[in-house]
């Protein structure tokens, strides 16, 4: 019973939505985070492959 009170209220205090906590922000910057996150991981792994290929089809349309 102890243990179960003290972590309640360790836990009481910081998960508060309250403008003093910030957590709104959350929100509002989350998505724009995420898009960034997601074009980089894109650019990363489809992105620069796409580019190699388009790059070899014109070198060997030159040669």
């Amino acid at each position: 019973m102890a243990i179960t009170s003290a972590t309640t209220q360790a836990t009481r205090g910081c998960c508060k939505k309250t403008v003093k906590g910030y957590w709104f922000l959350v929100p509002l910057f989350a998505p724009f985070l995420g898009a960034v996150q997601g074009v980089v991981v894109y650019q990363l792994m489809v992105g620069y492959n796409m580019e190699g290929e388009e790059r070899i089809q014109r070198l060997r349309e030159v040669l």
